[in-house]
């Protein structure tokens, strides 16, 4: 029998519904490539994966790319203008990377978080009081989601009122974030839309915070100041977009693969129902095994050579965090689920100067689901198709429907 080479393309349906067997086959046969007909470097071995995101002949700005140059010119890659004309500090390189993060991150501190953890609780508690009641609900849509958008919602301020108006522009929102290839013009047109909605709302809730400021990270960021500098108000709205549209999907992911992949793993939950202090290991072992995030890009500021392989300044490189996060030589029989196991290792929340600000947010509100869905359900069971998201970054479900 002759197997075919193993090619790298994550917009083929096979590959979107398991990557991991790709992967495995990457790491092994084709560690570093390029993606065919694009032109895109591609990483899934742990050690380059980690070596790239703490290299600085890398950034990722892509306005440094000669490769989305091209792009942008020929338009095959078409994303809203309001995404092209402001960027979060997410997309920035260093100084003015340095700069506004050093701001978010005075706001962004432990003791936010720390007094994030009782709402959190009162959430979860909310929630699972009304999945209690009809012994069957869908953790995506009726648990996770509401659950992450109210604690991102109450972090920066914004009234709960209109959280309902917020999270349907949210969803668009996070839309902008994947890369479509010739996308629908009204896909762009709403993305759009709820880019330029959301923003004149954040911008209204800023100069609110400025007259009248409160105890939320909105006001936080108003007055952040380092080194004599503050936040401007597009950077400002910028920061708030990156939180509420990429911070709370990947938490929601990270649930809803958690709790998949305890029912798909019996021994593992029944480990984790006879200790509880396992569930921190559990979020840790399923950021590894299953991440929201499956991969990020960095951007060659100069020519690199890595394993032999001359990558041209301005290209592009995918860094494959979930296929790196499986790697033996960095978690030992890598396949394997384990919530037992010693010393995880792994790239979820990234590495180096673009770590993830929102990592110990992310955390607290993993272990607190897992602690009550153990404390509250003696069992959890599948209740119909578990449906997974099509998008080409963030896995995760649509629908986990559960049987309490």
């Amino acid at each position: 029998m002759i197997t075919q080479p193993v090619v790298f393309n994550p917009f083929d349906p096979v590959w979107k519904a398991d990557p991991y067997p790709f992967y495995q086959r990457l790491r092994s046969e084709a560690p570093i490539g390029q993606v065919p007909y694009v032109g895109i470097w591609y990483l899934t071995r742990f050690a380059d994966c980690e070596s790239i995101l703490h290299n600085p002949k890398v950034g990722s700005d892509t306005r440094k790319s000669t490769f989305y140059q091209r792009l942008a010119e020929s338009r095959t890659v078409r994303m809203p203008d309001e995404v092209a004309d402001r960027r979060s500090f997410l997309f920035l390189d260093p100084p003015d990377h340095t700069r506004l993060r050093s701001l978010v991150m005075s706001a962004f501190t432990p003791k936010v978080i720390n007094a994030m953890r009782t709402t959190i609780q009162t959430l979860i508690d909310e929630l699972l009081a009304l999945a209690t009641d009809r012994q069957q609900f869908d953790l995506v849509d009726e648990f996770a989601y509401p659950l992450a958008f109210s604690v991102i919602s109450n972090l920066l301020g914004i009234p709960s009122h209109d959280q309902d108006r917020f999270r349907v522009w949210s969803k668009d929102m996070a839309g902008s974030n994947d890369p479509m290839m010739d996308p629908p013009p009204d896909v762009v047109e709403r993305q759009q839309c709820a880019l330029r909605e959301g923003s004149d709302y954040i911008r209204a809730i800023i100069s609110s915070r400025r007259e009248a400021p409160r105890d939320d990270l909105i006001s936080a960021l108003v007055a952040a100041q380092v080194a004599g500098h503050q936040l401007t108000d597009d950077e400002i709205v910028s920061t708030v977009t990156l939180l509420v549209a990429a911070g709370h999907e990947s938490t929601v992911s990270m649930i809803g693969n958690a709790v998949h992949a305890l029912i798909q793993h019996p021994q593992q939950l029944a480990y984790l129902r006879r200790d509880v202090r396992l569930a921190r290991a559990a979020i840790e072992e399923t950021l590894r095994w299953d991440p929201p995030v499956q991969m990020t890009q960095r951007i060659g500021l100069e020519d690199l050579e890595i394993e032999g392989h001359h990558i041209d300044q301005g290209t592009p490189i995918l860094v494959v965090l979930a296929a790196a996060n499986r790697d033996d030589n960095a978690n030992p029989d890598g396949e394997r689920f384990d919530i037992t196991r010693d010393n995880i290792r792994h790239l979820a929340f990234g590495m180096g100067t673009h770590f993830c600000l929102g990592a110990a947010l992310a955390r607290a509100e993993g272990v607190a689901v897992l602690n009550a869905l153990v404390a509250r359900f003696p069992q959890w069971e599948l209740a119909g198709m578990a449906v997974r998201r099509e998008d080409l970054v963030m896995r995760g479900f649509q629908a986990l429907p559960l049987e309490v």
